[in-house]
């Protein structure tokens, strides 16, 4: 029986300290998964920038586009009237 109780006592030991090495390295695992997050974060704010900027570029291009067809429109009214008459 001694020799049992012995075992376990051991056992338990090491189950403790194994345990507290876990504890030790969590705030590290925590820390690593904080700044892996903060990554992550930018990364989408970054992203949804870029894709804001690109909107404005397209939306000004699509108003060049009317425009520049408004004006060949103009332009092929004019042509067809005075070649018309």
């Amino acid at each position: 029986m001694n020799i049992a109780y012995r075992a376990m006592s051991d056992s338990l030991i090491e189950f403790s300290l194994d345990s507290q090495a876990y504890n030790d390295e969590l705030p590290e695992a925590a820390q690593e998964l904080l700044n892996a997050s903060r990554v992550v974060k930018f990364e989408v704010i970054h992203t949804a920038d870029m894709m804001d900027k690109m909107s404005i570029v397209m939306l000004k291009q699509g108003k060049q586009i009317e425009e520049q067809a408004r004006t060949l429109k103009e332009l092929r009214d004019s042509i067809n009237k005075d070649g018309g008459a």
